[in-house]
């Protein structure tokens, strides 16, 4: 076991922490992100000429919207959205209250649903 950090220690791993989230949400990964959310959106391109079409197709919402009740299902279709297995004799019981606590807090206690939904869409949107 390591030494404890001071508190100064954590202080700076934090900072630098915080530092390397940032620079990750200003990266060209957000750039890609916000050209997501447009195509998604359908916004105009930005590149329009006055005269000829400005019309912008739905396909990617489309294709997204279509592949989200499937990929609901298959994750929400029963209650045991996880499922523990003992690693050593004797942990039968553990796994078994394990298997049911833990679908019950995600599902019923933190909207586990509306978690995967948006964990779902946004890895279709954002290739996640």
């Amino acid at each position: 076991m390591g030494t404890p950090l001071t508190d100064d220690d954590l202080l700076g791993l934090l900072r630098k922490e915080e530092s390397a989230a940032s620079n990750y949400q200003q990266s060209a990964l957000s750039q890609t992100r916000l050209a997501a959310l447009a195509y998604y959106d359908r916004d105009l391109y930005g590149d329009e000429q006055e005269g000829l079409s400005q019309v912008v197709t739905s396909e990617f919402a489309d294709v997204i919207d279509s592949l989200m009740p499937p990929l609901m299902r298959v994750f929400t279709s029963t209650d045991d959205v996880a499922e523990f297995t003992p690693v050593r004799p004797g942990e039968e019981q553990w796994a078994r209250e394990a298997s049911q606590y833990v679908p019950y807090v995600f599902m019923r206690q933190n909207d586990g649903f509306r978690i995967l939904y948006w964990l779902i869409k946004d890895a279709l949107m954002y290739r996640l």
